[in-house]
């Protein structure tokens, strides 16, 4: 997988490659995808409060709306990983839920005790291995490392959609040459009156 960065003229106008972004096939479709992205230093701000970080995490947000080109077989990139994320999530909490209910209904003695253990013991690592998950889920995805506003620099991209992309460019510059250039004034010389 290779980084790609792309002009906010590019992804305005849509004039990215017909090369899907995940995997280099033709694109078959373009994915309108709203990139978000934020300095990493902000994570250090939790240190000083989450209502902190949350809040400088806002105000430093970068947005860039980019239409992706992807084949048919990854125009779910994005969606498919929300959802496992937010299903398992759910799962998650139905069981954690199901604990405490199971927990306020058990009789005081060793009996609850022990029920007492085993929900705070496998509700963390539930909550671990979710984590882990996500994570997982996390790696793979096309993501921002940066937006300004003149560009966006993504990772995770296929290096064929880099390679198309030059190649457009390439051909844009060689379009851009070869267009008669205006020619330049003359500058006034007062020695020309004399002729």
């Amino acid at each position: 997988m290779a980084n790609v960065t792309l002009t906010e003229y590019e992804c305005r106008k849509s004039l990215l490659p017909a090369v899907c972004m995940q995997c280099g096939e033709p694109a078959t479709t373009t994915v309108r995808r709203k990139f978000s992205w934020y300095p990493q230093w902000v994570i250090v701000l939790v240190l000083a409060g989450l209502l902190v970080a949350v809040i400088v995490a806002m105000i430093l947000t970068k947005k860039m709306l980019v239409h992706v080109p992807m084949c048919d077989r990854h125009r779910n990139h994005w969606s498919k990983r929300t959802l496992w994320t937010l299903l398992t999530f759910g799962v998650l909490a139905v069981v954690g839920i199901g604990g405490i209910v199971a927990l306020s209904a058990a009789d005081n003695g060793p009996a609850k005790e022990s029920l007492t253990g085993m929900v705070c013991g496998g509700g963390v690592v539930l909550l671990l291995a979710w984590l882990i998950l996500v994570v997982v889920l996390q790696a793979g995805l096309i993501k921002p490392t940066e937006i300004t506003d003149e560009k966006i620099k993504l990772t995770k991209v296929h290096s064929e959609f880099v390679h198309a992309l030059d190649d457009d460019r390439a051909q844009d510059a060689a379009a851009d040459d070869d267009l008669p250039r205006p020619k330049k004034p003359k500058k006034y010389d007062p020695r020309d009156d004399d002729e």
